[in-house]
């Protein structure tokens, strides 16, 4: 995930369910996928080698249609939040 200092910093722990939301009218990103905690939106997946962590999925790999879940897995390198998507 990326931009969550934008949103306040939530706090993250391990095995919080996420929603992802594609964001099909987003004017910067065709790929966007928002991330939302208690419905409310904390960051996006990240989708460019700046913001993405290596050996990880970004936006335009992971196709979904409207929404998915994923878990919180863990904060990685004081740069990375990882999630895992669930379904």
């Amino acid at each position: 995930m990326t931009g969550t200092y934008f949103y306040d910093n939530p706090k993250f722990e391990k095995g919080m369910e996420l929603l992802l939301r594609k964001e099909k009218d987003n004017e910067f990103d065709s790929d966007a996928i928002a991330v939302y905690l208690n419905n409310v939106k904390v960051g996006y997946v990240a989708n460019n080698v700046r913001t993405a962590c290596y050996l990880t999925s970004n936006a335009s790999d992971i196709q979904i249609q409207d929404i998915a879940h994923a878990k919180y897995i863990l904060y990685f390198a004081y740069r990375y939040h990882i999630a895992e998507i669930i379904r």
